[in-house]
């Protein structure tokens, strides 16, 4: 796009200044007024070329000639040129000779269309007979239609005053000097614009087949240096237009300044070349900033997937490093202690990836929106947004196994503690119960509430069904764990038997039919004399109450009669 309004540019100046002429190559020629064109149109809009009455016109060549038209023609816009042209060949004081040698120089070479042409004749009598004889021969020589004006009133009947210079009776105010200054500033212009237009296709151009870097310091370095580029010739730009616009105050001032009953049409021209040429440098500015704008963007676009690749590099090693950290964190411990201390490693292994981990969601959020704005790099960024969450969410789902694991595993361990300290209890508990003394109903109701009891605080620790402890560790129970799991099971399970059986036991004796006790008569309160002699020593006994000891059935014969 911008290639093709750098071509209009070039096209529109070499409009304005003719086949690579310049006025330069044609000064002399137009100090010498060999022919001018005053900016006057006939009546039906063709400009008009004027040949004024000079002496030395038959020693122009013919190759100075033809630069002369060349240059006159191709100062004409382009709408006006394709009209074609009318000449006026104004020879009031020259002989036929000079008008014939015009008139061949015409038909010979002339870069556009002649629409006609008006030959003022020589005024002398003589010359005016000869012209008059000497057009009947020659006049179906030409291409174009010659019209022979006898004087400048005739001249007025085909072309209007206001578009005719004072020399020839008109009211347009004409300084030939005035306008090869004007046209040689305009032609300045010009080249400078063409120089800009230069410029700025060159820099398209080497904008355009620009590598673009693979670094992000190389891509900041390359913007800048392109930005700082585009900034000199938008100076440039602003520098012309400036100048341009100043030239056209000049070139508008003696419009209000000059005669109020004379016109300027070669002023106007000269004022709407420089004003087409202005729009022109406007349209190609207005060009470029869009070239740029696209440019930029791609430069934009490539510093964003610089950044985005570098950072996705970093988090890629970073996350690797955490994988690596969590990799050697084992899932189970070898005990309570040993699973809070890989908990706690865990926790701080989390901790210190978290921030990774928010860098790559951001990120990964940030080549989604790369995506959402049409990035020219789609191909490139889309796999790594997918590889991004891909690290992320297995990292994550990692650490929660783990932290699961490691939870099971000193759950694990805890009930096996509880389950020990509950064997040690029940086997305690067995042994402090005094079996002989449970001999009342009373005494083993008391034992069985404390059995029951006892056995209901294996709910608490989840000991009550091996089917349902080993449901849950399953996936954590390992070799080395599994031979302790087990003993710890039978152990629980034999110890419930005990208790069991101790229970059972207990409920038989209170089972056991109750005995009928006999009521017991008391003896007889001994006196307090009867206490005395029972605690003072006997005495011998008699001979009588010996014998009546060992022979109850005798009498004594020494006993008296009463």
């Amino acid at each position: 796009m911008f290639a093709t309004g750098i071509s209009m540019a070039d096209d529109f100046i070499m409009d304005e200044n003719g086949c690579n002429l310049s006025i330069c190559d044609v000064s002399g020629l137009l100090q010498a007024r060999y022919a001018f064109i005053s900016g006057g149109k006939a009546r039906n809009g063709s400009p008009l070329i004027t040949f004024p009455d000079v002496p030395n016109f038959p020693n122009l060549s013919d190759t100075d000639y033809q630069k002369l038209v060349t240059y006159l023609t191709s100062v004409c816009a382009i709408h006006d040129a394709d009209l074609g042209f009318v000449l006026i060949i104004d020879r009031r004081t020259a002989k036929w000779s000079t008008v014939r040698a015009t008139l061949l120089k015409i038909s010979t070479f002339f870069p556009g269309l002649i629409q006609l042409v008006f030959v003022v004749r020589p005024s002398g009598f003589f010359q005016k007979a000869i012209s008059e004889v000497g057009y009947k021969f020659i006049k179906d020589e030409y291409k174009f239609r010659v019209v022979m004006c006898n004087s400048i009133e005739e001249l007025h009947d085909y072309l209007d005053k206001d578009q005719l210079t004072d020399d020839l009776g008109g009211y347009i105010v004409y300084n030939h000097n005035i306008w090869i200054e004007h046209r040689s500033a305009i032609e300045k212009f010009s080249a400078n614009t063409q120089i800009i237009s230069h410029s700025l296709r060159e820099l398209a151009n080497k904008l355009t087949e620009t590598e673009l870097p693979n670094n992000v310091e190389s891509t900041e370095a390359l913007l800048n240096a392109q930005c700082s580029q585009r900034d000199d010739v938008k100076e440039d730009l602003a520098s012309a237009v400036r100048q341009g616009e100043t030239l056209l105050k000049c070139l508008k001032r003696p419009l209000s300044q000059g005669n109020d009953h004379g016109s300027y049409p070669d002023k106007v021209a000269n004022v709407a070349a420089l004003e087409r040429l202005l729009v022109q440098l406007a349209e190609t500015e207005k060009v470029f900033d869009s070239f740029w704008q696209k440019h930029e963007l791609k430069l934009q676009q490539c510093l964003q997937l610089r950044k985005f690749e570098h950072e996705f590099r970093g988090l890629l090693l970073q996350i690797a490093k955490y994988e690596q950290k969590l990799s050697k964190i084992p899932e189970t411990g070898e005990s309570m202690m040993c699973c809070n201390e890989l908990l706690i490693d865990l926790g701080k292994l989390e901790c210190d990836a978290k921030e990774a981990l928010l860098e790559a969601e951001k990120l990964e959020s940030g080549g989604e929106h790369l995506i959402q704005t049409e990035h020219y790099a789609l191909d490139s960024i889309r796999p790594k947004c997918i590889e991004l969450r891909r690290m992320r969410c297995t990292f994550q789902e990692q650490l929660e196994r783990k932290a699961e694991a490691l939870h099971k595993s000193r759950d694990l361990h805890e009930r096996i503690d509880k389950a020990n300290k509950w064997c040690t209890q029940g086997i305690d508990l067995l042994a402090t119960q005094q079996f002989e003394r449970c001999h009342t109903s009373e005494a083993c109701e008391n034992g069985i509430a404390q059995l029951e009891q006892f056995i209901n605080a294996a709910h608490d620790i989840h000991l009550n069904n091996p089917k349902e402890f080993h449901t849950v560790f399953e996936t954590i129970v390992t070799s080395e764990t599994k031979a302790l799991v087990q003993q710890v099971l039978k152990r629980v399970e034999d110890v419930q038997v005990m208790l069991e059986k101790r229970k059972n036991t207990l409920k038989k004796i209170v089972e056991r039919p109750t005995r009928v006790v006999q009521p017991v008569k008391p003896e007889p309160t001994v006196s307090a004399q009867e206490q005395q002699s029972l605690r003072s020593p006997p005495a011998a006994p008699s001979a009588e109450s010996e014998v009546k000891r060992r022979w109850p059935g005798k009498k004594s014969r020494s006993t008296p009669k009463v």
